[in-house]
Parts: structure tokens; sequence; C-alpha cells
């Protein structure tokens, strides 16, 4: 990468993957706010000879949302911790939402890692982390970001249906099956959903 990079830099712009995603960002000259959130960049912009580094992951899930009418803000329940919990966790953050991130017991030092993150960054708003079994009451938008109910295993559900069922809206990462068991409570209470794809 480092060889290539003069040579990259003077294109108008070019997109980094796995294992660069990293890598590439000590020799960009500033970051976007995704990329430095998410640290991480997959699109090099240069202009005037000064290249930025973005992070683009996030835009399929906006619109994923937009696309179903889905408003991410207010009460924001999130399930997961992982790489894609992490976008999730800041979107919803830099949309102004009250972040819940619900995991199960021994994914909760991952959870306060994004929390910790979040309030390092200096954000107004700051994430609670709770476990599955704790989740309570009701939220805007139910995101799941965790493999729970991908293929193979799709009789499986990260929530029981009457706590999905609480829930105004529900978008899942998973999109293998195109609807997910979450998805099927979701669409069988009449509530706005949403998948990966």
């Amino acid at each position: 990468l480092e060889e290539k990079y003069s040579e990259l830099k003077k294109l108008d712009g070019f997109n980094v993957t796995i294992p660069h995603k990293t890598k590439i960002i000590p020799m960009l000259d500033t970051l976007s706010q995704r990329a430095e959130l998410f640290g991480a960049v997959n699109t090099v912009k240069t202009e005037n000879g000064k290249a930025t580094g973005h992070n683009t992951d996030c835009f399929g899930f906006l619109r994923a949302l937009e696309m179903a009418d889905i408003k991410l803000g207010g009460n924001v329940l999130l399930c997961g911790s992982g790489g894609v919990a992490r976008m999730f966790a800041f979107e919803s953050i830099l949309a102004g939402a009250n972040l819940t991130i619900a995991v199960r017991a021994n994914d909760i030092p991952a959870a306060n890692l994004i929390k910790k993150e979040i309030k390092r960054k200096n954000f107004k708003k700051i994430a609670e982390v709770i476990t599955l079994d704790e989740v309570e009451g009701e939220f805007d938008l139910l995101i799941n970001g965790t493999p729970v109910g991908m293929y193979p295993k799709v009789d499986a559900s990260v929530l029981p249906k009457e706590k999905v069922e609480k829930c105004k809206a529900v978008f899942d990462a998973v999109y293998n099956p195109q609807e997910t068991l979450i998805l099927k409570y979701a669409k069988d209470s009449g509530i706005k959903y949403s998948n990966g794809l």
C-alpha cells in the first residue's frame, strides 16, 4: 500500500478494502467525521493535493431505513456489539437518538467499549448498556446488529415476539433469509421493518 499510495493520490479518488481500511489512515491528510468515528476508510477523495478518507459503509443502512419510511432517532434499542453494531451505535448517536445497547451477558465488555468510545468522542448523548434479558418498555426503533436469525438458524430471534411488538420499527442487519423471524414478528404486528439488503 505504501509503495502504491503516491500513485493513488494522483487520482481524484479510489476505493479501499480489507486489509487496508485502517492501514491507510496515517497516510491521509484528513478524515471525514464517519471515517474518524468508525476508525476505518473505504473511500479516498483527493482535492488540491489533499487526500481525505471517508467511510460510506453506513449509507446502505441509512438508505434502507429511508426506503422503509423509518426514522433513525428517538429511543433506539440496538442488539449487538460487533463491528456492524458499532456502526449502528454511532449512526444512532449522530442522529440524536437515546441509545440502549442490549447484549448477551458475555458481550457486556464489548458493549461497554462502544459506550466508552461514544463518551470519549464528546457526543451530547450517551449509550446505556443492558443484557438482552433486561430489555423492557417501548422503543422507536429496534436494530438487530447480531447474526441471530441468519441461515441456517432461521428459527431464532434475538428477542421474543412480545418484546419486538413494543417497538415502532425494526431493522435487521441479517439478509439471509430476507424475512428473518424478528422481521416476521414485526410484519405480523403491523410494525414498519427493513432488512440488511
